[in-house]
């Protein structure tokens, strides 16, 4: 009979402060401030008043191309194992 009144879903963050980014990557957020300083984590800054903020779809992309540069390497391990196994197998045969 009665309809329950839905809450509207809260959209995340367009910007998130380093707190933030800190819990989203689960590190503290002095090692978000040295990764920044570092270029190891390669996202524009941009400050509100004093505060600095972080664009969400920035920290995505960035998470994004570390998660392909991981399986770029993976890839390039396995590859590199497989040449080694087949290299000792044609000296087994020798």
């Amino acid at each position: 009979m009665f309809e329950e009144a839905v809450p509207p879903r809260a959209s995340p963050a367009m910007l998130l402060t380093i707190s933030e980014v800190a819990a989203e990557l689960r590190v503290d957020k002095r090692t978000v401030y040295r990764l920044l300083r570092s270029g190891e984590l390669a996202v524009a800054v941009i400050r509100v008043g004093s505060s600095p903020r972080v664009r969400r779809v920035d920290l995505e992309a960035h998470l994004a191309r570390l998660a392909a540069d991981q399986d770029d390497l993976a890839q390039l391990q396995r590859e590199r194992t497989r040449i080694i196994l087949a290299a000792g197998q044609r000296r087994g045969r020798m």
